[in-house]
């Protein structure tokens, strides 16, 4: 999973109430004024629906960050013993954002790995995929997540792999 910078703990007397989160509104007010910042009227009749469309493309898009990869797994894992074949899933498509600029990332993500008394079923990798192709993403950071979510969810294995391959949208959509 993604980490979670921590700041240093500041004594009692200096310490700031955390700020509450954005609400919908102030999302939707947000997309306003980047519309009207790109020289849009957020107020003509083809953009008034646009600020509440584009923060629900937003909640589908990036409700990654609302589920847990390991607790996908719950009670799915089966107890294996001696099971020596290797399972892969290969060629999983994704549509995701790069977390420079928010662009599209469109790519493929392969995953295996040897079983070690537990077993994960295919359609319970897919989600997992799903789920941190769900955020903004850069693709070594997304190789690294997998790998480290494979690592927590098979420990005692040593054999696993995980790839991505995603284009630059970034470079191939923008000038700079």
């Amino acid at each position: 999973t993604g980490s979670i910078a921590m700041a240093k703990k500041t004594p009692a007397r200096t310490a700031r109430p955390a700020a509450r989160p954005p609400s919908r509104e102030d999302a939707e007010a947000a997309v306003r004024t980047l519309l009207a910042y790109i020289g849009e009227d957020p107020a003509r009749p083809g953009l008034r629906k646009t600020p509440a469309r584009f923060v629900g493309a937003y909640e589908d898009w990036f409700n990654g960050y609302q589920t847990d990869p390991y607790a996908l797994l719950g009670s799915s894992f089966a107890h294996v013993e001696r099971y020596e074949r290797i399972v892969a899933l290969t060629n999983v498509h994704f549509e995701s954002h790069c977390e420079h600029h928010v662009a599209p990332v469109i790519g493929r993500v392969h995953v295996a790995y040897l079983p070690d008394r537990r077993l994960a079923g295919i359609s319970k990798l897919v989600r997992v995929v799903e789920v941190f192709t769900r955020r903004l993403v850069v693709q070594e950071k997304l190789t690294a997540d997998i790998a480290a979510w494979s690592r927590g969810a098979w420990p005692s294995s040593s054999r696993r792999s995980t790839t991505a391959s995603p284009p630059g949208a970034c470079t191939a959509t923008r000038s700079a």
